[in-house]
């Protein structure tokens, strides 16, 4: 059963300042096949609590959305015919052909293909293995390939995506949120003094 720990550690706060001073918080959750980890500062444990679950709902379901894992998400359903998409589909396949399009096919998102063979036998794909951005077409939030060979995979365009979409959710302007190597961040405001609070964990099972 899945244990989720919030940890009250160091704040920083100025000894001025007539606001309440922020905590700490940190959480740590499997999703997209790797660990999502949420530091934040909130006033108490109920209002991180609250944040840590707003922002996994919203990265467990993106990840409904956007997964190559997954046989059965929206991203794998795109296919030679044409089918409207979800808006964070959309914005996603977009923006990964702008990318394409800047860097002449060096991101592809269609390269799924050659990432899962890369995957599966650790050898480099053969080259008849499809691939090439110009076989994805997007007309408004319509998709479609015009090769049933082909394979999406957003990477990390898609991960990205989902931590910015997370810390949306998440709702507390002081926050880190860290999906592998993808790491967003808020609002970081500078304070004058620092000060260590009293560890304690808060545990949910």
């Amino acid at each position: 059963m899945l244990r989720r720990c919030f940890v009250i550690g160091i704040t920083a706060s100025s000894a001025s300042s007539a606001a309440p001073a922020l905590e700490r918080f940190e959480a740590v959750e499997p999703h997209l096949g790797t660990l999502v980890g949420i530091t934040a500062y909130a006033r108490n444990v109920d209002e991180a609590r609250a944040a840590f679950r707003r922002a996994y709902a919203r990265i467990a379901a993106l990840n409904q959305i956007l997964s190559d894992y997954l046989p059965h998400s929206e991203l794998n359903q795109i296919s030679t015919t044409p089918r409207p998409v979800s808006p964070e589909l959309s914005r996603v396949l977009h923006t990964a052909q702008q990318v394409a399009q800047r860097t002449q096919g060096a991101f592809d998102i269609t390269a799924g293909a050659l990432i899962r063979h890369w995957r599966q036998t650790k050898t480099f794909p053969p080259a008849n293995l499809p691939s090439g951005y110009q076989h994805l077409h997007l007309k408004g939030n319509t998709a479609w390939l015009d090769d049933p060979g082909i394979r999406l995979d957003a990477g990390g365009l898609g991960k990205g995506y989902i931590a910015d979409e997370a810390l949306k959710a998440l709702g507390l302007p002081r926050a880190l949120i860290a999906i592998s190597g993808d790491i967003v961040c808020g609002h970081v405001q500078a304070r004058r003094s620092l000060h260590c609070r009293r560890r304690r964990a808060v545990h949910r099972h």
